[in-house]
């Protein structure tokens, strides 16, 4: 089942990060992985995680849906203000925010 292929991945993602502690691990290929998944994969040692989609899909979908009803300056300021919370939500939820 899903929940035990997870809890066995999860778990040699530990044995890997143990055996070679000095080496970041990096997760790729992360759409769509649940913000629990997430925080369960950095608990095991993940110290890199690539998020384009995860980030990119709010502002993708608010540019199509918002294309011809607005001013294009507008629609380009808010779009971009849509992607900075997708941004600040999985820094902080990946527990980097701030440490820059």
């Amino acid at each position: 089942d899903e929940e035990a292929l997870t809890a066995s991945i999860l778990c040699r993602l530990q044995q890997i990060q143990r055996a070679i502690p000095s080496t970041p691990l990096v997760l790729h290929g992360t759409h769509p992985v649940s913000d629990e998944l997430f925080r369960k994969a950095i608990e095991c040692g993940m110290s890199k995680v690539n998020v384009n989609r995860t980030v990119r899909d709010k502002y993708t979908e608010f540019v199509a849906e918002n294309a011809g009803e607005m001013e294009l300056t507008t629609l380009k300021v808010q779009a971009v203000e849509v992607y900075t919370e997708s941004v600040e939500r999985v820094m902080k939820l990946f527990g980097s925010a701030g440490k820059a």
